[in-house]
């Protein structure tokens, strides 16, 4: 202070530093089709300067399988709608099944399902002829 006809006391000031919101990462979709899916390719949002990964980073199969994505510091959360969440998550993941379309031939007046052949080995089909009631029937 210029003017000396002034006291300036010291102030003690509270300063709240708040962890940085970040949103837990999502994972696109994987279906079945015989190679492995490592989930780093599925993740959307990942941050490995900032975040861990464990369990189940990579499936080949159909099912369901489970990570754990964790922050790396305090001085991190994750972003929710009011929630309080733990630094760590534990994210169920999948691999649907393939959906195999029906493929009907009756060119020869007798109906055959055909199964693609790269789903060949993975399939076994069986058939019975029913009537419009449910019926079983001859195939004559």
């Amino acid at each position: 202070m210029t003017d000396e006809s002034y006291l300036l006391e010291k102030s003690v000031f509270a300063v709240a530093i708040e962890a940085k919101k970040v949103a837990l990462p999502t994972i696109n979709a994987a279906t079945y089709n015989g190679a492995e899916y490592d989930i780093m390719t599925l993740l959307s949002g990942f941050d490995e300067e900032i975040m861990s990964i464990d369990g189940d980073l990579a499936a080949t199969n159909a099912g369901e399988y489970r990570i754990v994505i964790a922050l790396k510091s305090g001085n991190y959360a994750w972003e929710t709608d009011g929630e309080a969440l733990d630094s760590e998550q534990t994210i169920t993941w999948a691999i649907e099944h393939v959906k195999i379309q029906e493929y009907w031939s009756s060119a020869s007046g007798t109906p055959n399902f055909v199964i693609p052949s790269k789903y060949a080995e993975y399939v076994q089909a069986t058939y019975e002829y029913i009537d419009l009631d449910g019926n079983p029937v001859a195939e004559s």
